[in-house]
């Protein structure tokens, strides 16, 4: 007796909840309704998501909207995905059947289109990935700071990878000529006239500064130029291919002889 009560129970329990699941699908999918009229698409995809969640499955009401959205959104794969779910669940007599088989062709044409162009950059990426891998084995992890994606964030500088890149350029620069001591130059002997000092360092996947490079004039102009980019300032590193990485970097500095 008590196993039929239990028994009993459960079963109401079980349709209780499957009642309020449904409930709770029927106010999602309005809200998608209602989202989707105010133009606002991804809350209402995130609105369907939940409706499909709450009710275990999905049918032609459902996958009418999602095609409508991803047209809205224009992503015609996506669009092309639920235009079939939606063939394969709907009868011919469904209210959106019409609606649907005239968007076949437009969403069709437009998908492949989008596939071409998916598939295209697809590519482009590998070929880039075989030419870092091929650029790795030959030169190291170090990326040279006319091919890296982000460069390292010198203190200040903000705005797009354009910007950043030049921000950098300017600020290092700018710093190696204000900390080098110009004035050692006119104690060394040297002929008058313009000259200038070559560095060349890595901004280590840490920030830092190292493996720091001179080619000068003169020994004593090398060591400060050394000297004044050891000075240069930890910055947020450099990144590739969504990675921290070194990346080359080489500057001038320029100073006349009196």
């Amino acid at each position: 007796m008590k196993k039929n009560i239990f028994i009993i129970i459960s079963l109401i329990a079980s349709a209780t909840i499957a009642q309020t699941n449904e409930q709770f699908a029927q106010s999602y999918f309005l809200k998608a309704q209602e989202t989707y009229s105010e133009g606002n698409n991804k809350a209402s995809l995130e609105n369907l998501d939940k409706t499909v969640k709450y009710l275990g499955n999905t049918n032609p009401k459902i996958e009418a909207l999602y095609v409508k959205i991803e047209i809205a959104n224009n992503n015609y794969i996506s669009a092309e995905e639920h235009l079939k779910t939606y063939f394969d669940t709907a009868d011919t007599d469904h209210s959106d059947y019409n609606n649907m088989l005239s968007l076949m062709i437009d969403v069709k044409e437009k998908a492949t289109a989008q596939k071409i162009e998916v598939k295209k950059q697809e590519e482009k990426k590998k070929k880039i990935e075989e030419y870092y891998k091929e650029y790795y084995k030959k030169y190291g992890p170090d990326v040279p700071f006319a091919i890296i994606e982000f460069p390292p964030v010198y203190p200040g500088c903000i705005g797009d990878r354009k910007q950043m890149a030049s921000c950098f350029s300017s600020k290092v620069r700018e710093f190696l000529n204000i900390n080098f001591d110009k004035t050692l130059a006119n104690k060394l002997g040297l002929s008058s006239g313009k000259k200038k000092v070559w560095l060349s360092f890595r901004v280590g996947p840490e920030g830092k500064v190292v493996d720091i490079r001179a080619r000068a004039p003169h020994p004593s102009l090398k060591k400060e130029a050394i000297r004044a980019a050891r000075a240069l300032p930890i910055m947020k590193p450099a990144n590739h291919n969504g990675k921290q990485v070194g990346m080359k970097y080489s500057a001038p500095i320029s100073f006349t002889v009196d």
